[in-house]
């Protein structure tokens, strides 16, 4: 990040911009600033995940075949048509799985 000025009403705001995409990004200083940190996932509130199932934005599911656990981040239709869910998994990141197969073969 490099620095790229402060605000003229307020100095405790800070412009700095990312070297390599650009992008700025306004920084408070009076404000302490944590690290932020995941929580971890707690495999009881998680649910198993199964292609037939729907799930929303925030669901914990465990995918047995990897034994990873992740929370549903955003959900999408696929170019063929079917449901997907993105899925950021503490082990293997984001994923995106089918969902609600049951639904998808009745669009064929």
């Amino acid at each position: 990040m490099e620095f790229v000025g402060e605000m003229n009403s307020n100095p405790d705001k800070v412009w700095y911009r990312c070297t390599r995409c650009k992008h700025s990004m306004l920084f408070d200083l009076s404000q302490p600033q944590t690290a932020t940190q995941s929580k971890k996932l707690d495999l009881s509130e998680s649910t198993p995940y199964s292609p037939e199932k729907e799930y929303t934005v925030g669901d914990i599911i465990y995918h047995r075949d990897w034994d990873d656990i992740g929370r549903v981040m955003s959900k999408e239709r696929a170019s063929n048509g079917w449901h997907a869910i993105v899925v950021k998994f503490e082990k293997n990141g984001e994923r995106r799985l089918v969902e609600s197969t049951a639904i998808n073969q009745t669009l064929e």
